[in-house]
């Protein structure tokens, strides 16, 4: 498993080395730039049978940061309209956002 890990990331390594030595100087048409370090990724070893708990983890992170961005524009909304308003200075209203930064 640990000669596995270090070959790909020697192999990643090495093809960052080619394109920033060599592949950076050649266009293609004048605008297309080759990106031969993206074969790095393809050439991983893939296990197949992960991919469907991969896709469920990847779904229940998007719903938690989505949560998470609803919630901090709300608070700093909040914090916005009660400061315009007086009920809070923008001092407090900038500490609570800290605050609540914290504990997202």
């Amino acid at each position: 498993m640990t000669k596995l890990v270090f070959s790909n990331i020697f192999r990643f390594l090495a093809l960052i080395v080619v394109q920033i030595l060599f592949l950076n100087y050649v266009n293609f048409g004048g605008y297309m730039i080759p990106f031969i370090y993206i074969l790095a990724v393809l050439m991983l070893p893939t296990r197949m049978g992960r991919i469907p708990m991969l896709l469920v983890l990847s779904r229940k992170s998007r719903m938690i940061i989505n949560q998470n961005l609803v919630f901090g524009m709300v608070f700093v909304f909040g914090g916005m309209v009660l400061s315009i308003f007086g009920w809070m200075t923008p001092i407090v209203a900038a500490m609570l956002h800290t605050g609540s930064t914290l504990v997202i």
